[in-house]
């Protein structure tokens, strides 16, 4: 393998894979774009002919003309956005405390929403609906956006994140008489912006693909 490396041989290979294993997964990308451009008898009657003719823009005007789809994406985008956002702030918080306060119960209260992780969401489903019956939330923004706020993974995330954040910055703020909430916006929120980062992408995918 070094022989090769050295012969520029490897980057070729490597370069070559890289380029079949982004067409594979291209290819079935590319294959719906192109179906979308044939008309509904042509579809059903044959598929595997991508580039002949008949072509339309029928499929595309009927879905900007006599649907919702700009509605549909309005919501989608609040209640991603609002999911996301709320999360990252509940979750920093909730983290900070597991990682950096000391409380009675907080290695109990701390299994409990590690516990969190194992109950499939599939299972709180009826529970919810019945809970937002109840309250007259239905069809609103905040029945699909309050159940994921307190998200077990965002929590574990942030608070292991500040784990590894070394203790001794907080001791030398605290020297200079800055409070907990000064030392958490100041300092540590900016030391976390990868985890954020990933749970915040995290967060924004599974609300925007959400069906449930």
């Amino acid at each position: 393998m070094s022989r090769l490396l050295k012969t520029g041989w490897g980057d070729r290979l490597i370069l070559a894979a890289a380029i079949a294993l982004a067409c594979v997964w291209v290819a079935p990308l590319f294959w719906i774009f192109m179906l979308s451009f044939k008309p509904n008898a042509a579809l059903m009657a044959r598929t595997d002919v991508l580039f002949a003719p008949p072509f339309t823009l029928k499929n595309y005007t009927d879905i900007l003309g006599t649907s919702q789809v700009f509605r549909w994406l309005l919501n989608s985008a609040i209640v991603s956005l609002g999911q996301t956002f709320l999360t990252l702030v509940i979750a920093s918080l909730a983290g900070y405390g597991f990682a950096r306060t000391t409380f009675p119960g907080r290695r109990w209260l701390f299994a409990c929403v590690l516990a969190g992780l194992a109950v499939p969401e599939q299972a709180i489903l009826v529970p919810l609906h019945r809970l937002f019956a109840n309250l007259d939330m239905h069809n609103t923004y905040s029945a699909l956006i309050l159940p994921k706020l307190a998200a077990p993974f965002g929590v574990f995330l942030m608070a292991q994140y500040f784990r590894g954040i070394p203790v001794e910055l907080e001791e030398a703020a605290l020297l200079d008489n800055a409070s907990r909430l000064k030392i958490f916006w100041r300092i540590i929120l900016p030391l976390s912006v990868p985890a954020q980062a990933t749970l915040g992408i995290f967060t924004f995918l599974n609300a925007w693909n959400d069906y449930l």
